[in-house]
């Protein structure tokens, strides 16, 4: 392996190019790297650490985070915010028109400022929560939850084996697969930052014990 990667990202200077002849090198067979490895330079890289670690600062940190729930996609908006201290976007998918792609462009313009994406996505299909979390959106959130069976079901969308159900492949999410990171550190590392948000809008829940117990339920198997 080399000790250096031949191409330093700064998220502009890596062409197709690059990524289809660094795809064509030679892997190594102990992690399935390959030898000619992307890296981003410095200021990139903590930034991007910073949008993707939240779950360590609410959680491990106790930080105070603020965040907003907008359907709008501008970028410029979306990194103004970041620099006004924000430190979560969740980009709305059920009452406005972004998709994947729309989502995609919100990633990227959250983690130039180290702002955590999110997004509330209007549907439970494994694949198209699948298509958000391959861009790198680090949460999800679902609305008109109702039982115990659909929080069951998104969590299996979110997380991989043996946690859920999630397909991997060389996406944005994960380097290409020729980041830094190998895949089964990124597999433990997607399951244990990305949030699930299950979002219970009627008074009615459809089976006989609390929401605190489902939650409780899950994270638990998760941790196991």
């Amino acid at each position: 392996m080399h000790n250096q990667p031949e191409f330093v990202s700064d998220g502009k200077n890596l062409t197709p190019e690059d990524v289809a002849r660094i795809a064509r090198s030679p892997r190594d067979p102990s992690t399935g790297a390959a030898e000619r490895q992307v890296a981003m330079s410095d200021a990139a890289r903590q930034r991007v650490e910073a949008s993707r670690a939240i779950v360590d600062r609410i959680v491990e940190r106790g930080e105070v985070v603020y965040g907003i729930l907008s359907p709008n996609y501008d970028t410029l908006l979306v990194e103004t915010l970041g620099l006004l201290g924000f430190s979560t976007y969740m980009l709305d998918c059920e009452h406005g028109p972004a998709g994947p792609l729309q989502a995609l462009e919100v990633v990227r313009a959250c983690e130039s400022v180290g702002m955590t994406p999110l997004a509330r996505v209007r549907s439970a299909d494994p694949k198209l929560l699948l298509q958000f979390l391959d861009v790198g959106v680090m949460g999800v959130m679902m609305p008109s939850v109702t039982g115990a069976d659909d929080v069951k079901r998104l969590v299996e969308a979110v997380r991989y084996p043996p946690a859920g159900r999630r397909g991997i492949a060389p996406v944005r999410a994960n380097d290409y697969l020729l980041g830094a990171m190998p895949q089964a550190e990124y597999i433990a590392f997607a399951n244990e930052q990305i949030i699930v948000m299950p979002q219970i809008e009627t008074v009615d829940w459809s089976f006989p014990v609390t929401v605190e117990d489902v939650i409780e339920e899950i994270v638990g198997d998760i941790e196991d």
